[in-house]
């Protein structure tokens, strides 16, 4: 087992470079309608009282467009979690996302009620595997419809073990449309994401953490994709660890 996650540690660079180069091969064959943006949040975890299996959880994240110029979205995140044990939690939160189209000047608001089921296990003490299902309904301010999605994370952290404590993340996430609305695409694949940054600890109990997100929403006439510096600060006061701030 130990020669194992010694390989997978030596080859840390090279899956680095695949990565990149995957998400370069997918902008140049897609024919995409390409463009910028940053975000920036701050996540923020506790448990209700000591010892309890019952936790809350909040993101606040700007999201801007076009090198950082306009802001398009906030996106507003409280949930509450139960954590069965080291690997199973179950979740229900609430998003709202203020949000202004591109090309617009007209602002909407969008609300999501999720539930979600995650599974964390590590491999030995450097690698970290999680998976993500979450099933979404949005209600949008300009429509009476109803639209659903589920969305599918797969994450793996190399954990760090040098002198700064770095680690590296990385994952992918699918969404696909269950239900269509008047206000969504027709399309069954919404959009997919491919995530790749680094985790720094500053204190005992926040980590920093920035990195690239890329973002692929294939469509029938001209697919999109968006290139997103992501930065965010994780707050955990139950110093439990908690993963990187990119998206809810």
């Amino acid at each position: 087992m130990e020669d194992k996650r010694q390989f997978i540690y030596k080859l840390k660079p090279q899956l680095v470079i695949c990565w990149v180069l995957l998400l370069k091969m997918s902008a140049v064959f897609a024919g995409t309608n390409d463009s910028n943006g940053l975000w920036a949040g701050i996540n923020i975890e506790n448990r209700f009282q000591p010892n309890s299996k019952w936790h809350y959880n909040v993101l606040v994240q700007p999201r801007f467009i076009n090198s950082q110029v306009m802001l398009q979205q906030v996106e507003v995140s409280p949930a509450i979690f139960y954590q069965q044990n080291q690997h199973w939690s179950y979740w229900l939160g609430y998003g709202l996302f203020p949000t202004t189209p591109q090309g617009t000047s007209q602002t909407y608001l969008e609300q999501r009620i999720w539930p979600q089921i995650e599974y964390d296990t590590n491999i030995g003490d450097r690698l970290k595997l999680s998976a993500r299902s979450r099933y979404e309904i949005r209600q949008w301010s300009d429509s009476a419809q109803i639209a659903t999605r589920f969305r599918q994370r797969f994450e793996a952290t190399v954990i760090g073990h040098n002198a700064l404590n770095i680690s590296y993340d990385a994952f992918y996430e699918g969404f696909l449309n269950v239900k269509n609305a008047d206000w969504v695409t027709d399309e069954r694949v919404d959009q997919n994401r491919y995530y790749l940054g680094i985790e720094i600890p500053t204190t005992a109990t926040t980590v920093l953490n920035f990195g690239y997100l890329y973002i692929y929403r294939p469509r029938e006439v001209e697919s999109q994709a968006e290139h997103i510096f992501s930065i965010g600060l994780s707050v955990n006061l139950d110093k439990r660890g908690v993963g990187p701030v990119y998206s809810v």
